[in-house]
């Protein structure tokens, strides 16, 4: 690993700090960029501005940026664990276990198959891999088998570790039989999984994925506390004040200018602060740790709908989050289905209940809902202060606050 640079984004002029901060923001977004992953320039700038995205990513967030042939990897340290950042199927839906397991066994299958492959070709080397383990291996006839190692190839053929050649392996979810032609990026499929040491070790306990590597003093203490609420930010669609613990509220109520300049620096992103917390809003007015929502499609528009009718349910109560019953719950999501059934994909049209649970994922992975601890309130949620963000007539809303 290199080691980190001293040349900071101070240094840089406004063009160059610009394309710079853009740099920053696809790694942060997009922690494996190559050459064709997320859109074709992004490698190039990158490596133009290598020195000082890497000092700088290592001074102002504790992660380390690693460069090689043909990609570039963030390897990020979280600043606290979370299931909030799911990878996605094509559809739209979090991977699953199987799903997951699947994509590593066919990381770990292309290091034996060479620069090219098909998805025949790959199933049996997964099939492999997993030693006859039934609860890994990849049936074919299965449709759920099946639809695990296309939505982890997919994932790896947007990502540009696999560059489809011929065929199409929707074909061969469908029933088994189709069959695709990838080149293999080998150098980049190595850098998919990339963890911090502790993660491969023997422990099992998710707080040593936290474990800071500072100095015993108080200064590294205080760089500690200082990286690890700036990851807060670029990770989280907002940092709610109630969430931090005293040293880190502590630095954020003494140190907020210093905060502000290190991460809009960095981003080119605007540090709002409300009542409620922070959130690191972006150019387009989102925040960066949420700027895929509301994004596009049915589940995406159905959560923004209940998430306003959610918030003007609770506009009266009190405090930063506000409880809403499963009753609630229910008769925001019968306007929603009363308003615009027809215009719900022809699967949600049918089961709207089930457009109901992904909507509300929707809006718990992006931090804007939350669920009350096990045994509370059973199919009720509790609405965050961000969630107002999303009104249409949020520039009325009174400053200061958002709910």
């Amino acid at each position: 690993m290199a080691p980190p640079s001293n040349r900071l984004f101070v240094t840089l002029g406004p063009v160059e700090l610009a394309e710079a901060q853009l740099a920053a923001r696809t790694l942060l977004a997009h922690p494996l960029v190559t050459a064709r992953w997320p859109d074709e320039g992004a490698l190039a700038l990158v490596r133009h501005h290598e020195e000082p995205l890497r000092g700088e990513l290592t001074r102002v967030l504790g992660h380390s940026l690693e460069v090689g042939r043909s990609w570039a990897r963030l390897v990020r340290r979280p600043s606290r664990p979370s299931s909030s950042r799911p990878a996605l199927t094509r559809t739209g839906r979090s991977f699953g276990r199987r799903t997951y397991a699947t994509l590593c066994l066919a990381l770990a299958a292309l290091e034996q198959l060479g620069p090219s492959t098909l998805i025949s070709g790959l199933v049996e080397e997964v099939n492999r891999q997993s030693g006859g383990d039934p609860t890994l291996g990849l049936d074919p006839g299965r449709p759920d088998h099946r639809d695990a190692l296309v939505d982890a190839v997919l994932l790896l053929q947007q990502r540009g570790v696999l560059h489809l050649v011929d065929g199409e392996p929707e074909a061969w979810s469908r029933d088994g039989t189709g069959d695709a032609l990838y080149d293999v990026d080998l150098d980049a499929a190595g850098r998919v999984l990339i963890a911090w040491p502790s993660v491969l070790g023997a422990s099992r306990d998710p707080a040593e994925l936290l474990v800071e590597h500072h100095p015993p003093t108080e200064e590294g203490r205080a760089a500690a506390v200082r990286q690890r609420v700036h990851r807060r930010l670029v990770e989280d669609p907002v940092v709610a004040y109630a969430e931090l613990d005293p040293e880190e509220l502590a630095y954020v109520r003494q140190r907020r200018g210093r905060l502000t300049e290190q991460l809009s620096r960095l981003t080119g992103c605007t540090v709002e602060a409300r009542a409620e917390g922070l959130a690191l809003i972006d150019a387009e007015d989102h925040p960066i740790g949420a700027a895929s929502f509301p994004g596009g499609g049915t589940v995406a528009w159905a959560a923004l709908l209940l998430g306003e009718l959610l918030v003007a349910a609770v506009a009266d109560g009190a405090g930063d989050e506000r409880p809403i019953d499963a009753a609630g719950v229910g008769t925001a999501w019968d306007q929603v289905v009363d308003g615009y059934r027809a215009r719900f994909k022809r699967e949600y049209r049918d089961d709207p209940d089930r457009l109901l649970v992904d909507a509300l994922e929707v809006l718990v992975t992006h931090g804007l809902l939350r669920r009350p601890p096990e045994g509370e309130a059973a199919g009720g949620v509790l609405v965050q202060a961000a969630l107002a963000r999303y009104r249409p007539r949020l520039r009325q809303a009174v400053q200061g606050s958002l709910l």
